[in-house]
C-alpha cells in the first residue's frame, strides 16, 4: 500500500542491486535533465514481473518515475525471436502496436492495434516505411538511432507519430533487433500521460486562484528570460505590483471579495502584457512581470528603448484598470481596486556587473513602497 511504501528508501523496498540500477537511473536524470529509460524484474509473490520504466526530472529538483508492467510483452517478445509463427497470435492481438520492419525499415508485418492507433489500414502500413509514419518535425528533431540499436540490440524512445487524418500521438517506442535482422517495434499511446505530465508541471508552477504563474514558476521562468536578455545584450524591464488595501476590502466585504480583486489584478496583468512577458503572483497580493522588449539587440537606442517602455506599459495598465474598475462596479462591485508599481531595469549592453533578478526584484520592490508612501501621503 502506499502508506507502505511511503517515506522507505529503494533498498528497503527491493533487491539491492536492483535498486542501485534505480538510484544510478534517477542520478542520470537529475544530472542531464533528460529523461532516462530502464528494464529491471522484480519478483512479486510467486511471480517474476518485468518493468519498463521512465525516469523524468521536474523542475523542482525531483524525478518522476513511471513503471509499466511489461511481463507479457517481454515473453511475446522472446517468442516472436524463437518461435514467430507460433506467437503470431499474441503479436495480432496485443495491446500494444507492433510493427516488424526490414533492415531498410520497410514495414513487414503489423497488427490491429497499430491500424487502430494511427487510423490507418494494414495495406496502408505495409506500403510504408517506418519513417513515413514520423511526424516531419519530430524526425527532424530527434533523428532515428540507427546505430545504437545495432550496438545494443534493444532501445526505448518517445515519438510523434502521424495519424491517417493528419493528427499525431505521442508514443513510446521501444526497438529490438531480431536475430534475422529484421526490427521489431512495439509503440505504445502516451499522449494522455504527457498530457497528465504537462498539468501536474503546470500544478506545480502555476497559482490556483489567478491561474497566473505562483512565486516558483515566476522566478524559474523570469530567469531564464533574464539569462536570455542578458546573453543578447537587450537589457530587460521588472514590474513588481501590490493590491493596496486588501486587508480592509477582506475585512468590510468578506475573503471572496478579497480573492475578486485579486482575479481582477491579474486579469488587468494578463491584458496589458504579452504573451511572452512572464507574469505572475509572488504570493498574496505581490505580482511581478518580466518583459523583455523587442527590437535589435545591444544597439545604441536600446537603453533609451527601455526607459521609453515603462511609461508605455505604465500607462496601458492604468487603462485596462480602469476598465476593469468600471466593469466591476456596474456589476455591482462596492469597491475599486488600485495598486501601486515598481520597476527596476536590467541595462542594455554588455552585461558587465549586470544586476541578478533577486538584485532587480528588491529595487523594483523598493521603488513600489516608495510610491505607495507617497499616494498615502498625498491622500492624508
Amino acid at each position: 500500500s502506499p502508506e507502505e511504501m511511503q517515506g522507505k528508501r529503494l533498498e528497503e523496498l527491493m533487491p539491492a542491486e536492483t535498486a542501485a540500477r534505480l538510484l544510478e537511473t534517477v542520478r542520470e536524470a537529475l544530472r542531464t535533465g533528460e529523461r532516462q529509460f530502464l528494464q529491471y524484474c522484480l519478483t512479486v509473490g510467486d511471480r517474476v514481473v518485468w518493468f519498463d520504466a521512465t525516469a523524468m526530472p521536474t523542475e523542482e529538483g525531483t524525478v518522476l518515475w513511471v513503471g509499466r508492467d511489461i511481463t507479457q510483452r517481454r515473453a511475446a517478445e522472446l517468442e516472436l525471436h524463437k518461435r514467430e509463427r507460433e506467437v503470431l497470435g499474441i503479436f495480432e492481438s496485443a495491446f500494444d502496436g507492433m510493427l516488424v520492419c526490414a533492415p531498410d525499415l520497410r514495414c513487414l508485418q503489423v497488427n490491429a492495434r497499430l491500424c487502430e492507433l494511427l487510423g490507418r489500414s494494414r495495406d496502408e502500413l505495409l506500403a510504408c516505411r517506418y519513417s513515413d509514419l514520423l511526424d516531419e518535425d519530430d524526425l527532424r528533431t530527434r533523428p532515428l538511432r540507427l546505430t545504437e540499436l545495432y550496438a545494443s540490440g534493444r532501445i526505448v524512445t518517445e515519438r510523434r507519430l502521424k495519424q491517417g487524418d493528419g493528427s499525431t500521438i505521442e508514443a513510446e517506442v521501444g526497438t529490438t533487433m531480431l536475430d534475422d535482422g529484421r526490427i521489431l517495434l512495439v509503440m505504445r499511446d502516451i499522449t494522455a500521460r504527457k498530457q497528465a505530465e504537462e498539468t501536474i508541471r503546470s500544478l506545480a508552477l502555476t497559482d490556483d486562484l489567478t491561474g497566473l504563474y505562483n512565486r516558483r514558476g515566476f522566478l524559474a521562468f523570469a530567469e531564464r528570460e533574464w539569462e536570455r536578455a542578458r546573453r543578447q545584450q537587450r537589457g530587460a524591464l521588472l514590474f513588481t505590483f501590490d493590491l493596496d488595501d486588501l486587508k480592509p476590502i477582506n475585512d468590510l466585504h468578506g475573503h471572496s471579495a478579497g480573492d475578486a480583486a485579486l482575479v481582477l489584478v491579474a486579469e488587468v496583468l494578463r491584458a496589458g502584457f504579452r504573451g511572452s512577458d512572464v507574469v505572475g503572483r509572488l504570493g498574496g497580493d505581490e505580482f511581478a512581470a518580466f518583459v523583455v522588449p523587442g527590437g535589435a539587440t545591444a544597439d545604441s537606442a536600446a537603453s533609451a528603448r527601455l526607459v521609453d517602455t515603462i511609461p508605455i506599459i505604465r500607462t496601458r495598465l492604468a487603462q485596462h484598470l480602469s476598465a476593469a474598475n468600471a466593469e466591476a462596479v456596474s456589476a455591482g462591485s462596492p469597491f475599486v481596486v488600485e495598486m501601486s508599481v515598481g520597476v527596476a531595469r536590467l541595462p542594455a549592453g554588455p552585461a558587465g556587473a549586470a544586476p541578478s533578478l533577486a538584485a532587480l526584484l528588491a529595487e523594483a520592490d523598493a521603488q513600489l513602497y516608495h510610491e505607495k508612501r507617497f499616494r498615502k501621503q498625498a491622500g492624508s
